[in-house]
């Protein structure tokens, strides 16, 4: 997956005429919004009149930790199993996810408009999607001539869960059982439309949906409608157990609560840490993938660079590094004990055609 871009959190809304090239490239693609709502489905406004950045509170910030990359090679974690499934197409898996009432763990196989699900001792269970556009199909890659993986999920408390659709330019819902509930979204910056969404969050009660298109985050309640907008730095975030929205930018760590308040800022040089390896970092020069938030409070950040995976760091919630490993990806997901985490990679220069278990020390 091309790098998504990282932004100042005071970055203004985009209008239509902005996304003009996207509008040309999805013109012609399935779930642009031309067409009638799903039935049963909650489709939002297509007005295009921007809503008002939540103002930012003071920002909070740590002193900055000490980054110096390591004079020797960084310890790997230990590798508990590397598994795939079953497929002939590109290979690109992103934003693996626990499903809560069976601890199974599920990863988007963009390309094949798949999920992959698999036991938490690596059998793979089943590929589970069908491709299209119609209620409980899905289009999990965007609508670029040179498509990117998308496909991020989020489970709600009760087993039942919502999918960003990136390449339908919408978000559905399913219950526990897998059943088709609702689904939102039409192509475009207003409120309830999306240009490019690739991360999604949720604690049962409200959906947040990241979009890299529109630099926000949008805010529903679970039957998809609108509650708010703010600005956003960059998709790969998490919803920590707090309830507080934690993402890695080019500075740092930002937390944020659910109107898009900041509570914190921790200055952390991903940088220098992606490149300890001797390696030149993207993103912006950021270096960092998917952020991640334990019980503990303590935040595990994926290093990439444009040669792959290029490590893990943990830190506490100050921002002081409490361990760095060569082992790492894109995007990622904790076991609910907290002593592994899955890793998945669809970025530079190939992706995984697989989805990778490391136990942490």
């Amino acid at each position: 997956m091309r790098p998504p871009v990282s932004r100042p959190l005071s970055a203004p809304r985009r209008g239509l005429a902005s996304l003009a090239v996207i509008a040309f490239a999805v013109s012609a693609c399935a779930g642009s919004g031309t067409g009638a709502p799903t039935t049963g489905s909650v489709v939002a406004s297509a007005s295009s009149t921007p809503v008002a950045a939540v103002s930012a509170a003071p920002v909070t910030t740590a002193p900055k930790p000490t980054v110096a990359p390591s004079a020797s090679p960084l310890a790997a974690l230990s590798l508990l199993w590397e598994k795939g499934g079953p497929s002939t197409v590109k290979a690109e898996t992103y934003w693996p996810a626990i499903e809560p009432l069976t601890g199974n763990i599920w990863v988007a196989h963009s390309f094949d408009d798949k999920y992959w699900i698999f036991s938490t001792d690596g059998k793979f269970l089943e590929a589970w999607g069908t491709s299209g556009k119609g209620p409980g199909q899905f289009k999990l890659t965007t609508n670029d001539p040179n498509p990117d993986a998308n496909g991020a999920i989020a489970f709600a408390p009760d087993g039942s869960f919502y999918v960003a659709d990136n390449g339908n330019n919408r978000v559905e819902k399913f219950d526990k059982d897998r059943h088709f509930v609702t689904a939102w979204g039409t192509f475009g910056t207003g409120d309830g439309q999306f240009a490019n969404a690739k991360g999604i969050a949720t604690d049962g009660k409200t959906v947040y949906v990241a979009d890299d298109a529109r630099g926000d985050i949008q805010a529903f309640d679970t039957n998809g409608h609108f509650l708010r907008s703010f600005p956003f730095p960059f998709v790969l975030f998490t919803m920590a157990p707090s309830g507080h929205l934690f993402v890695a930018d080019a500075t740092g760590v930002l937390e944020l609560d659910g109107t898009g308040k900041q509570l914190a800022h921790l200055d952390v040089d991903f940088a220098a840490l992606a490149g300890g390896a001797g390696l030149v970092s993207v993103n912006g020069g950021s270096g960092h993938g998917q952020t991640v938030v334990n019980k503990a409070g303590h935040i595990f950040v994926a290093l990439q660079n444009n040669r792959g995976p290029a490590g893990l760091v943990e830190l506490d919630s100050d921002g002081a590094i409490l361990g760095q490993w060569s082992s790492g990806g894109e995007t990622l997901a904790l076991a609910p004990d907290g002593k592994s985490v899955y890793l998945a990679y669809s970025g530079p220069p190939q992706g995984w055609d697989f989805i990778r278990r490391y136990a942490l020390p």
